[in-house]
């Protein structure tokens, strides 16, 4: 068997987007050949033309053979391996725009339901062919072939018209997904969250001894994601014989003053209502908080090491030290979110 891989990169300067190709190729793969976990910023579909494979997301695997073809979405984690005794040959086409999602939504393709069976004439498998036979050609031509595949793809049946309201939404769901900036915006937004769950906490080892004596065993400041919340935790640790900690004591710390509203909000009458069990979720909410921060981070990370990837394939650059970088972050995201499942 002669294993050979090839790739071919989709040029232009007049990106469409409503949909357009990317990037587009074959592989006739060596036996236990695979690749991820690795996360990636487009749509990516997978032909197999001959032999049979595995391909994984978080939650299943399935087994494909000829005249199958899966579906890899943005941001989803996920990993396929060719056959030991009968390794796959499969062609590849990656795709973006604002009605990609709809577009394989007709067909019962997503993130969840990731797995389309061609006809008994393989139309879909010929159309995708006929792309990747072509090798490198004017963005055109290119379009015109790929436009025939999602002929071909969805039967030659119209896309049912979204809204306006939809459309809106798609194009701002698509901005999110390839903006660096947005989902760091993102993340500060749902900081605010992780602030309140901390200054509840303070709050409560503020006001009541005995709760702070049975908890804060259970709890290290590496585990707050604000700075304020350690420096307070900190003093409430060196003061814990204290029967209660004033807000006048913490102010003499270097708090912000939004810190302090956000610990003034809370009422009495609230915390009051706390058992040592009920604080205990809290701690458990500020451990998930925490991971879920990381996730982020990391997932931030592997967005922009994939826009980083695609140009050095254009460029036909060595493109292995930016692969490891996205694969081991893959796999500390998967360890992550075990630990996340777990508390």
């Amino acid at each position: 068997m002669n294993c050979f891989i090839n790739t071919y990169y989709a040029y232009t300067k007049f990106i469409p987007t409503d949909i357009y190709p990317v990037q587009y190729g074959e592989e006739q793969c060596n036996r236990n050949h695979s690749f991820g976990p690795c996360v990636r910023s487009n749509y990516l579909l997978h032909y197999v033309y001959s032999g049979k494979g595995i391909f994984q997301t978080e939650n299943n695997t399935y087994h494909l053979h000829k005249g199958q073809m899966f579906l890899i979405s943005p941001n989803q984690l996920t990993y396929y391996k060719a056959d030991d005794s009968d390794p796959w040959l499969y062609r590849w086409i990656e795709f973006n725009g604002s009605m990609s999602q709809s577009i394989l939504k007709s067909v019962g393709l997503n993130e969840s339901t990731p797995i389309y069976t061609d006809d008994e004439n393989n139309s879909v498998g010929n159309a995708l062919c006929n792309i990747i036979s072509s090798g490198e050609m004017c963005f055109e031509l290119l379009m015109q072939k790929f436009w025939n595949f999602i002929y071909c793809l969805t039967d030659g049946e119209q896309i049912n018209t979204v809204s306006n309201a939809e459309e809106y939404i798609q194009k701002a769901e698509t901005f999110i997904k390839t903006n660096v900036h947005k989902k760091i915006e993102q993340m500060s937004k749902i900081q605010d969250g992780y602030l309140k769950v901390e200054a509840k906490f303070i709050k409560l080892l503020m006001e009541n001894k005995n709760l702070r004596e049975s908890v804060l065993q259970d709890i290290n400041e590496q585990q707050f994601l604000f700075d304020e919340t350690k420096e307070i935790f900190n003093y409430i640790i060196k003061n814990r014989e204290l029967d209660k900690i004033t807000i006048d004591k913490i102010k003499s710390l270097n708090i912000s003053e939004e810190y302090i509203k956000n610990i003034n909000n809370i009422e009495i009458e609230e915390i009051n209502t706390y058992t040592i069990d009920s604080t205990k979720e809290i701690i458990k909410k500020i451990r998930k908080n925490t991971i879920e921060n990381e996730i982020k981070s990391m997932s931030i990370q592997i967005e922009r090491l994939s826009k980083e990837l695609d140009l050095l394939k254009k460029s036909n650059s060595n493109t292995k030290e930016v692969d490891e970088k996205i694969m081991n972050l893959s796999l500390e995201i998967l360890k992550k979110e075990k630990i996340k499942k777990d508390l």
